[in-house]
């Protein structure tokens, strides 16, 4: 009777770990997907809006003053057209 009693112990405590852990393992691994789609969002819309500020800098600028900007580097071309 004792061992049944101590088999049935044994098994409602490893049903109830096995609850709790898999439910606070989901809502975990959530949170980390969530994370990993933001940062990779931030950098795609990142990227997207660099080259949407190059190809305004392309549209607005005559040629050859492109061309002389562009070797003075890129931080002084995206002040520049922040400021429009």
């Amino acid at each position: 009777m004792r061992l049944v009693l101590g088999l049935g112990i044994v098994l409602l405590t490893m049903g109830v770990l096995y609850v709790t852990l898999t439910r606070f393992m989901r809502e975990d691994m959530g949170a980390v997907v969530a994370s990993q789609q933001l940062a990779l969002a931030q950098y795609v819309a990142s990227d997207v809006d660099q080259k949407i500020v190059e190809r305004i800098l392309l549209l607005r600028w005559p040629r050859a003053q492109w061309r002389r900007r562009a070797w003075q580097g890129s931080s002084e071309t995206v002040a520049k057209c922040a400021s429009w």
